[in-house]
C-alpha cells in the first residue's frame, strides 16, 4: 500500500494512473493535477469501490496549481 496516496495499493494505482493520463492526456498545463484527481477519484471510486480523497483534500491548507 502506498501510505502517500490515501493507503490504494500500489498496482490499482498504476493501472489506475495509466488510465487517467490515456483519458486526459498527459498535462503541463496550470490545473493539472486538479483535473488528474477528479478523474483518478471518479475511477477509484466506480471501478473499484475506493473512496479515495485526493491531495486537495486530504491537506486543505496547501494550494495545489
Amino acid at each position: 500500500m502506498n501510505k502517500e496516496d490515501g493507503g490504494i495499493p500500489r498496482e490499482i494505482e498504476e493501472k489506475v494512473d495509466k488510465k487517467v493520463v490515456s483519458i486526459i492526456g498527459e498535462g503541463g498545463y496550470l490545473g493539472y493535477c486538479h483535473e488528474f484527481w477528479r478523474v483518478k477519484k471518479q475511477i477509484l471510486l466506480e471501478e473499484y469501490g475506493i473512496d479515495w480523497k485526493t491531495p486537495a483534500e486530504r491537506y486543505p491548507h496547501i494550494m495545489f496549481d
